[in-house]
């Protein structure tokens, strides 16, 4: 499978491909879990773990009597939030660094090279 050269750009020694469309960068999930990390933390401090508990104790006997709903995180949770992720974030994410990606390669260029260029002739820098 060949890339195509409008996909990808280079930065110095680094190499950014684009995805495409389709790919998924499951942002609103990464921070889903992230937030469920921390309220995992949070149940380990003495002074939040009762309250933490009680309000996730209750929030999922509401789920249970109004819409019947077991597992919520896996039933209603995951679902939604990859929709979101695959419809809404992963396209813009994408259209984003298309648009971007070339004025970062050429910013490389005029900017970040010749800077570098002038840096490493200072005497006591170029040693380094």
């Amino acid at each position: 499978e060949e890339d195509d050269d409008d996909d990808v750009f280079h930065i110095g020694d680094f190499e950014i491909e684009l995805e495409n469309e389709s790919s998924s960068h499951e942002v609103v999930q990464h921070a889903y879990g992230a937030t469920k990390e921390v309220w995992a933390w949070g149940k380990t401090v003495p002074v939040l773990s009762n309250v933490l508990g009680l309000t996730e104790g209750v929030t999922s006997k509401f789920f249970e009597i109004t819409i019947h709903v077991d597992d919520v995180e896996k039933d209603l949770v995951i679902p939604n939030l990859k929709k979101l992720d695959d419809e809404i974030v992963s396209p813009s994410i994408g259209t984003i660094l298309k648009i971007i990606g070339p004025a970062v390669s050429v910013g490389e260029e005029v900017i970040i090279k010749p800077a570098l260029h002038h840096i490493v002739q200072i005497p006591f820098l170029g040693q380094l």
